[in-house]
């Protein structure tokens, strides 16, 4: 249904860096413990702030009906299920979490 052309430009280098880190396992495995313990911490950060900014985005992209405009999906949840294969239930709650952050 759905395949990004383009990532846009601010997110670009942020997902290659991460996606770097992704093969570069001996960064974290011949650590201490306390090391891996501050690698998950970091992780965590980065996942909870990239949740958040997507939580924005998906509320725009609702209120806007932008999955009804560009492929005809019934609603935001059924783009979401389609465009990026989500579950249902998942699709369901985050855009429920994006119109209660709309608020």
């Amino acid at each position: 249904m759905f395949t990004p052309s383009v990532v846009p430009a601010p997110l670009a280098p942020l997902l290659a860096g991460v996606r770097a880190l992704g093969g570069d396992t001996e960064a974290f495995s011949d650590t201490g413990a306390e090391a891996r313990a501050c690698w998950l911490a970091g992780l965590r950060q980065l996942a909870d702030a990239t949740e958040v900014l997507f939580t924005h985005a998906l509320s725009v992209f609702d209120a806007q009906g932008d999955g009804e405009v560009l492929h005809g999906a019934q609603s935001t949840q059924a783009w979401l299920r389609g465009a990026l294969h989500l579950a249902p239930g998942d699709a369901s709650g985050r855009v429920r979490m994006a119109r209660m952050a709309d608020v």
